[in-house]
């Protein structure tokens, strides 16, 4: 009973966003169950074998209140370990994610373009190619950026849809974090979502056609046209399985090499590889 009410009492003073974190969370469970993907959840499976086996636990919970990250454990590993080591703990992989990395995606040896480890959500994973993407997060989103130096041409193909959707974008490589939703990011250019509307400077428009599974989105930057060859402008042009679909921004201003990259957003279940162009 005085855990109960110190849950309660923390649940009282949760911010109403919090509140609503938790509802998403809940029902994404529930649809992780419809979809017969529960293992989506890395942590979930054994996490209630780990409690009962930890020495002078209760079953009445006394002890509800002692609380183990382990995703802080595998960064403190990561962080402590030898590069041998490091290199077995970040390919570790889910069963279905390496099913969804071996048998679904298929090897793209041509393909120059990898995600950046370091600049995606935490409710992401990478396949060991870096070539791959899967949310694997019960939250449901989050977004993964390829790595900066690429274009001005980059392939996406949509592996799988996850629950929410799916996104590409073209965004400017200064992006920071957190990554989580590419249409409300002020780094980003235009992201084309699965339901065929783009969203540019925080506005939706109807655009080009519903997204499917297998489908591969095409990003190009080229120069605008009738602008000249030394022009101020390139437009941002989508592709859908290489035949043009419009522009969707024009007038960007020309940039290094580098300044732009392309990024992901699968949703939750949802799989996302770099093709080449």
């Amino acid at each position: 009973m005085p855990c109960t009410r110190r849950l309660l009492g923390v649940m009282e003073d949760l911010s109403p966003y919090e509140l609503e974190r938790q509802a998403t969370i809940a029902l994404n469970k529930r649809k992780l169950a419809e979809l017969s993907l529960e293992r989506l959840d890395p942590q979930a499976a054994g996490k209630a074998d780990r409690r009962a086996q930890q020495p002078g636990r209760s079953s009445s919970g006394q002890n509800c209140a002692v609380r183990k990250s382990s995703r802080l454990s595998a960064e403190r590993n990561l962080a402590t370990a030898t590069p041998a080591q490091e290199h077995r703990l970040e390919l570790r992989q889910a069963p279905w994610e390496e099913a969804v990395f071996s048998q679904e995606c298929k090897t793209d040896a041509t393909c120059q373009h990898i995600f950046d480890r370091k600049r995606m959500h935490q409710h992401l994973t990478l396949s060991p190619d870096s070539r791959c993407v899967a949310t694997t997060g019960v939250a449901g989103y989050g977004a993964a950026l390829c790595c900066a130096g690429g274009g001005p041409m980059w392939s996406v193909r949509a592996v799988r849809f996850g629950v929410g959707g799916f996104g590409v974008a073209l965004v400017r490589s200064g992006m920071r974090p957190p990554y989580k939703s590419l249409g409300k990011a002020e780094a980003t250019v235009a992201c084309y979502l699965a339901n065929g509307v783009v969203v540019a400077g925080g506005r939706e428009r109807p655009f080009g056609p519903v997204l499917t599974p297998g489908d591969v989105v095409g990003v190009m930057l080229r120069p605008a046209r009738g602008g000249s060859r030394d022009g101020a402008g390139d437009d941002l042009v989508f592709l859908l399985n290489g035949a043009e679909i419009g522009v969707a921004v024009t007038g960007l201003q020309r940039a290094s090499r580098g300044a732009y990259t392309v990024g992901v957003q699968p949703y939750m279940g949802g799989v996302a590889q770099l093709l080449s162009a």
